[in-house]
Formats: structure tokens, sequence, C-alpha cells
């Protein structure tokens, strides 16, 4: 049901998102963005994308979670790296933090394929 206020665009055409106007039987007058463009359209022309933008928004969001969260096991895999090689500690502890070191590189590996097969 698409009611005045909604967000569309056309189907098979631009990407151009397009505010309902007025809703009739057959048809919707819809206006872009600028205001500048007013146009009587078949219902069937149209898809309503106000859950396009959500998804959108949403994808956005979890990106940028996804990098801070690579950034922060980055800064953490550096920081057992140096452990790592500090050999004041005695081969027990610096044993510790080579496996640590390798079970996190594991992970950031596993990540970066994940990011490049969601690339492709």
């Amino acid at each position: 049901m698409i009611k005045i206020g909604d967000k569309v665009k056309f189907k098979k055409y631009d990407e151009t998102i397009y505010t309902v106007v007025n809703v009739e039987e057959e048809h919707v007058r819809v206006i872009n963005s600028t205001g500048t463009q007013l146009m009587q359209v078949r219902k069937d022309f149209i898809d309503v994308v106000e859950q396009y933008i959500d998804y959108k928004q949403r994808t956005d969001e979890l990106e940028k979670r996804w990098s801070k969260l690579v950034d922060v096991l980055n800064k953490k895999y550096e920081y057992y790296k140096v452990r790592a090689d500090d050999e004041s500690a005695g081969p027990i502890e610096q044993g510790k933090w080579k496996i640590a070191k390798l079970e996190l590189m594991m992970v950031l590996m596993t990540m970066a394929e994940l990011q490049e097969d969601d690339n492709d």
C-alpha cells in the first residue's frame, strides 16, 4: 500500500528516489528531492524504497563496526607480537604470547578472507 510521503523509485530505471505527493487509484504523483520534477506514474512501475534506505544505513553501520573491530584486533596483534619477542619475560611466558599472537593472526586472516568474499 503506497501512501503520501513514501520514498519510491522506478523499477528498472535509475536510482533516483522520489517522494509520493498524491495517490490515486492506478497512479501516483511523485516529486524528486529537489522539487523540480513532478510526475504521474502507474503504481506498478514503482517500488517503495523505505526498507532499502533502512538496509543501506544498517549496512553502512555494520561496515564501520567491522572496520573498528579489525583496527582493535590489529592493535592487539601488534601488542602480542612485541610481548612474544620480549626475551626478558622467560621462555614459558614468551611461548604463551607467541601462541596468542598466532591465534589472533588466524582470526585476522579469516576476517580478511570474509571481507574479500564479501567484496566479490
